[in-house]
């Protein structure tokens, strides 16, 4: 059967180009000669204008997906501007030095990867970033939050976990924040713990309602030793109060009288758990995202 299929081949070829000579046949374009209608713009777009919405003067963040095997990272350098504010009440926080770890092992080693000058009078610094993940440990060691009336008060020592690499929004903790929030909820504050404050977020940014949040240390459960609260928002203001047992529509919860070390947070919502650095008489901000 085989060779009697070879034997037809110079047939078929024939037969193939009188059919392609006939007029009925297979029609053979000039390549050569494009369409006009391929060769024009489409009506009424102006090829010369930039996309609309598109800022060109703003550098866009390099992604690359060989620097990290859980995530994307930032392939530097990579210039951030960014503010340092108060958490509370967005106060501008001058005189810190913002620091970036890779990750909070990182930190916990001191290894930074950049750092800032001290922020100005209005929380403004820049910082070169070299390769990261995508998410980075931001800290600083305190300032003074420039409030009404020009009142500056001092801020802790403050670590954020799990921060975008090229967002430049940095947060701080007002030392008066640290003492109120203890009252509010009737705890003795402890001066050599660490107090912890996180967000719960959808892959959108939007934080979310109805998680139970729960932060275990050495030593430390929230579950069992009840030193865990959820800000709710009362009045215009986002106070932590006893009688809410899930996150508000803030999404934001805090732990008091954290030991210094290592910590995990965890949540009923749909992210995943995220490790921090507990810091003797200072503040850690987390959040927590698909």
């Amino acid at each position: 059967m085989v060779s009697n299929f070879w034997s037809r081949v110079p047939f078929l070829c024939a037969l193939l180009v009188a059919a392609c000579n006939n007029n009925g046949g297979l029609p053979i374009g000039d390549l050569s000669q494009p369409s006009s209608d391929l060769a024009a713009p489409p009506a009424n777009v102006d090829l010369a204008a930039p996309p609309a919405n598109v800022d060109l003067t703003a550098p866009a963040p390099i992604i690359d997906l060989a620097l990290a095997s859980t995530d994307l990272a930032v392939r530097g350098p990579l210039s951030v501007s960014g503010k340092l504010t108060d958490f509370q009440d967005a106060n501008p926080i001058g005189g810190a030095v913002v620091t970036i770890y890779r990750d909070v092992a990182a930190f916990a080693a001191g290894v930074e990867l950049a750092h800032s000058a001290p922020t100005d009078s209005q929380g403004k610094y820049t910082l070169s970033l070299p390769a990261a993940p995508l998410r980075i440990v931001r800290a600083n060691q305190g300032g003074k939050a420039i409030s009404s009336g020009n009142a500056m008060i001092t801020t802790l020592p403050t670590v954020e976990v799990g921060v975008r690499a090229y967002d430049g929004a940095g947060l701080g903790v007002k030392t008066t924040t640290r003492d109120a929030i203890p009252g509010l909820v009737s705890v003795i504050p402890d001066s050599g713990a660490c107090m912890v404050l996180g967000r719960i977020v959808d892959s959108n940014g939007v934080p979310v309602a109805g998680a139970h949040a729960r932060v275990i240390g050495a030593g430390y459960d929230s579950d069992s030793n009840g030193l865990l609260f959820y800000f709710k928002n009362i009045g215009g203001s986002v106070l932590p109060v006893r009688t809410q047992k899930v996150t508000d529509t803030n999404g934001a919860f805090v732990a008091l009288n954290v030991p210094p070390g290592d910590a995990t947070l965890s949540t009923t919502a749909a992210v995943p758990s995220v490790a921090v650095r507990a810091i003797a008489g200072g503040a850690v901000i987390a959040e927590l995202a698909p």
